[in-house]
């Protein structure tokens, strides 16, 4: 029987493209990682659908992760998973008259950039809209199933099937080799250091229940908190009155305890400024930070519903839960932070999501689910412990062909006196 040839797309803006801007470079190496090492695989490549030029500054392996144009792959695919970049209709026409399948891999909660979009005068796409609906199948991650399946489903008039959130510590341990102790939490004496470090981009990841979750946490224990940072909120603590003024309702921000600060890479962040990470989402209960923040043994206090055997979780947006499990990290964190890692590392993700009569299951150290498409079944796995992917004999079938796989630095603190702000450098502050 004919091996598959996998193309997975993303979308380049630069040729020496980061990993840390967002998941979603990420979760195209995870993905083909993981169908590579199926035995009916005869070859997968990431397939760029950008003008941006491929090149050895791209920080994967190129010869591991083989990285293409449209024009390269188009003739040479059998399937092709549609995650980070989009193709036109032009170029689906080329691959259905070729007999090629097309998925639509979805990791965003599409749903909501649209209705920001159109509430908040965010132009995103504009005239220049353009959903495909030639896809044979729409696999989405789980997170976002529950906000965007529909809207999946009515724009782009296709069933739409949760699939496996794929992740691995590979370039988490490859960013952290060179800094002191990996990058891993050290237990140490004295107060702990606070983080905030949702992307604040949109209203799903925002600062302002973690900023006060904080709060009450250090209203309660003042002597034991240090400092409160929040990443990503520069912008809105120099230009956003509404930000500024209600963050001076906050106790650690009148007494001086508390900076925003710019964006950082998330490795480096934790290795060198933080003790506890102090996260809230809405509609997005599962995310690549959760997972690497909790590698590194750092104490995540999180609400995210899709893990909640992970870090300290609290329910909902119970910000007094949130508080107590902050107190929880700071009191127990140091004395039990060896079994929280090893729990870490051989983590039971366990998720049953039943949709569309479809079960699925995620195990760890290894992930698994079953998945349809078409009537066939499709398996795949993920080893988190020997940070490589497995092979089950579970089927996954397209046309009758199997497809089986298993198994910154710069600171802004505001002032409440006059409204005034602080800018904070590497041990500086001054009033500005």
């Amino acid at each position: 029987m004919k091996k598959l040839r996998i193309g997975i797309t993303i979308g380049l803006f630069h040729e020496a493209e980061t990993l840390w801007n967002n998941g979603i470079k990420q979760n195209a190496v995870f993905l083909a990682e993981a169908l590579k090492n199926c035995p009916n695989v005869e070859s997968v490549v990431l397939v760029n659908t950008t003008h941006v030029a491929i090149t050895n500054q791209l920080p994967w392996d190129l010869e591991r992760w083989p990285t293409v144009t449209f024009d390269d792959a188009k003739d040479k695919v059998d399937v092709l998973i549609e995650l980070g970049g989009q193709i036109d209709a032009n170029a689906t026409a080329y691959l259905k008259e070729r007999g090629a399948r097309l998925i639509s891999y979805c990791c965003g909660f599409e749903y909501v950039h649209a209705m920001e979009s159109i509430l908040f005068n965010r132009p995103t796409f504009g005239d220049n809209l353009f959903v495909n609906q030639r896809y044979d199948d729409i696999w989405m991650i789980p997170q976002v199933a529950n906000i965007s399946a529909p809207y999946f489903e009515v724009m782009r008039r296709q069933t739409a099937r949760v699939v496996p959130f794929i992740w691995s510590p590979m370039f988490l341990n490859a960013r952290t080799v060179s800094l002191p102790h990996s990058g891993e939490y050290q237990p140490h004496a004295g107060p702990r250091r606070l983080s905030v470090m949702e992307p604040n981009i949109n209203v799903v990841k925002f600062c302002l229940y973690p900023a006060m979750i904080a709060e009450l946490a250090y209203r309660e224990r003042p002597d034991d908190i240090q400092l409160l940072q929040v990443t990503n909120a520069q912008n809105l603590a120099t230009q956003c009155r509404e930000f500024i003024v209600l963050m001076n309702q906050l106790d650690i921000v009148r007494n001086h305890k508390a900076v925003f600060l710019g964006r950082f890479d998330t490795p480096t962040y934790l290795a060198e400024h933080t003790d506890i990470v102090v996260s809230h989402q809405w509609e997005n209960p599962l995310n690549y930070f959760y997972l690497e923040v909790c590698w590194q043994g750092y104490p995540l206090v999180h609400n995210a519903t899709l893990c909640t055997d992970l870090g300290y979780y609290y329910r909902d947006n119970n910000v007094a839960e949130g508080a107590r499990r902050v107190v929880e990290a700071i009191d127990q964190h140091d004395a039990n932070v060896g079994r929280y890692q090893l729990a870490v590392h051989g983590t039971q993700f366990a998720v049953g999501v039943d949709f569309h009569g479809h079960q699925f299951a995620v195990h760890g150290p290894e992930l698994a689910i079953g998945v349809g498409l078409d009537g066939y079944q499709f398996a795949v796995g993920v080893d988190l412990h020997r940070h490589q992917f497995a092979v089950d004999e579970r089927e996954f079938a397209l046309d009758g062909r199997e497809l089986a796989v298993d198994r910154h630095q710069h600171a802004v603190g505001l002032d409440l006196h006059g409204g005034e702000l602080a800018v904070h450098g590497p041990g500086q502050c001054r009033d500005v």
